[in-house]
Parts: structure tokens; C-alpha cells; sequence
């Protein structure tokens, strides 16, 4: 069987009260009263519980502080990750553009090759085929 919590305060406070009457009346002096026994032996545990709390109170800043440090530096690491997908669109954004460069200047010289054409005047002309991406990557 378990005990409740006042009947454990009080089992703790009946032990408490009676180890302090004991070692107080085996000291020379009087023997102490058992209201003065129960004031000092709950006094004690008032301070006790000021210092406990008193820690408490001190973990608690601690932890807030710590989440405040993991906020921080998961914030860091959300601005890093931003940044390197910033670095790595503007870097494939390049990229495209180079290639578009580099097949308007095959398209331009002819590197995909003509093919004749009949213009609306009636006139054939050789007119250069368009280079595409796969064209570009065939030469690379």
C-alpha cells in the first residue's frame, strides 16, 4: 500500500518532530517543548524549501536561456540553408543563361546546319537550323 501525500507529511513530520525532541533533550539543557520542537523542525524546512525553490527559480533562467541559444542558432541555420538555396538557384539561373548564349551562337554559325527554304518572294535561301539544348550537350 501506498501512502498519500499528507499522510507521508505528516509520518515526516511526526519523525522529524521526534529525532528533534530527542537530540535537543540529549543536549544539557532543557527539554524542548514539542510545539517548540515542531516550530523549529518546520522552520527548517522552510528554509530548505526557500533554497530549493531559490534553485528551481535558477534552472528555470537557465533553461530559458538555452532555449533562447537553440533559437538562435536554429535561426542561423534556417538564414545558412536560405542562403545556400539563394547561392545555388542564382548559380543554376547562370547557368540556363550561358546555355541559351552558347545555342544562339551555334544557331548563329551554323552548327546544327542549314536546311533550304523558300521565302515568300519565291526565292530559296539556306536558312540554319536551329540548335537546341540536347545539341549543346551532344558537343560537350
Amino acid at each position: 500500500m501506498s501512502a498519500t501525500g499528507s499522510e507521508r507529511g505528516s509520518f515526516s513530520r511526526a519523525l522529524l518532530t521526534t529525532l528533534l525532541a530527542l537530540t535537543v533533550s540529549a543536549c544539557d539543557s532543557a527539554p524542548v517543548s514539542e510545539r517548540r520542537a515542531i516550530e523549529i523542525a518546520e522552520d527548517a524546512a522552510a528554509d530548505q524549501m526557500a533554497a530549493l525553490e531559490d534553485r528551481v527559480t535558477d534552472l528555470e533562467i537557465q533553461v530559458a536561456e538555452q532555449h533562447q541559444r537553440i533559437n538562435g542558432v536554429r535561426a542561423l541555420g534556417l538564414e545558412n540553408a536560405d542562403n545556400a538555396q539563394r547561392l545555388v538557384d542564382t548559380f543554376n539561373h547562370n547557368v540556363r543563361l550561358e546555355n541559351e548564349v552558347a545555342v544562339r551562337r551555334m544557331t548563329e554559325r551554323g552548327a546544327c546546319g542549314t536546311r533550304l527554304v523558300q521565302s515568300q518572294a519565291g526565292v530559296w535561301v539556306n536558312e540554319r537550323i536551329p540548335c537546341t539544348l540536347a545539341d549543346l550537350r551532344e558537343t560537350e
